[in-house]
């Protein structure tokens, strides 16, 4: 099972935590560590401290102190002379996959989950036990279905340090041919209040691809960017009863983002591309959940 989330634990890791989380459960039925690196290293741009080549395991950290040799002083082609190496973001992931329970019949560098260790997972895709701020981190690391092919012209995910570690930023990855979809469905026009500023709309996903969504108009509203980022937190909700926007107890006397409250959801042009009423009842559910909600 997951372990909980330790505050001790360095954000980066919490982050690549969260990305293995999504891969495993994506993939119930295994994923070959190979296909995993192979995936975040596509899918995501890591600032050039977390590609430093560093040792790879215990034994080769034996090998440096028995030559006393400290291998942060040591330039990255002395270093692998000495030892074998891997990127450190690699390093991290492979060290975050021991925070997961797996099947015990797993074979070989197939990481497969255990049924507890799924539920530990899906909990963890779950991000209310992490700060706001981490939150935001997570969510805007979100991507579609590991299932799914990656469109050529998908931006990677940037991931900046900034004063250190600790503090990340994380750009969204466009997926521009879902936006262009549901720009043309909606007549270029925002989901919540009808603007046309198209330049600060974005593709967001109903049912979240993490939780089975499909990348397909009813399960798309088109959001301004940053009201994209407090629907994924689950900090706006759409009521599926009367179509319209509710803010989280925490927004709603925050003048920014006062104005998508009690906002009618926009219909598109074709009534085919409506917003599946099953779709607006889960995310709902999830608004609720995550606001303590009651008799929604």
């Amino acid at each position: 099972m997951a372990r909980a989330t330790n505050k001790s634990v360095p954000r980066i890791k919490r982050v690549l935590r969260y990305l293995l989380a999504e891969l495993l459960v994506n993939h119930p039925e295994g994923i070959h560590r190979d296909v995993v690196k192979q995936v975040v290293e596509r899918r995501c741009r890591f600032p050039a401290d977390w590609h430093r080549p560093i040792p790879v395991d215990g034994g080769s950290y034996t090998v440096l102190r028995e030559q006393g040799l400290d291998w942060r002083r040591l330039s990255q082609e002395q270093l692998q002379a000495v030892v074998r190496t891997e990127p450190k973001w690699w390093n991290r992931l492979r060290h975050a996959r021991r925070d997961f329970e797996f099947d015990a019949s797993e074979e070989g560098d197939v990481w497969r989950l255990s049924p507890d260790g799924l539920q530990g997972a899906r909990r963890l895709l779950d991000a209310s036990h992490f700060s706001l701020a981490e939150r935001a981190i997570i969510e805007h690391v979100r991507h579609p279905s590991a299932r799914e092919a990656i469109p050529d012209d998908e931006t990677p995910v940037a991931v900046d340090d900034v004063e250190g570690t600790n503090r990340l930023i994380l750009l969204r990855r466009g997926q521009p041919q879902f936006r262009q979809q549901l720009i043309e469905a909606y007549g270029g026009r925002y989901a919540l209040t009808g603007s046309d500023a198209q330049d600060a709309l974005e593709a967001a996903h109903i049912v979240p691809a993490s939780q089975g969504g499909k990348t397909v108009l009813v399960n798309g509203l088109l959001l301004r960017a940053d009201v994209h980022t407090l629907f994924d937190l689950n900090l706006v909700g759409i009521n599926p009863n009367t179509r319209r926007a509710c803010l989280a107890r925490q927004l709603v006397d925050t003048t920014p983002y006062g104005e998508p409250r009690d906002a009618a959801l926009a219909s598109p042009v074709c009534a085919a591309d409506t917003p599946a009423e099953h779709a607006l009842r889960h995310r709902w559910a999830m608004f609720c959940q995550a606001n303590s909600i009651t008799g929604g």
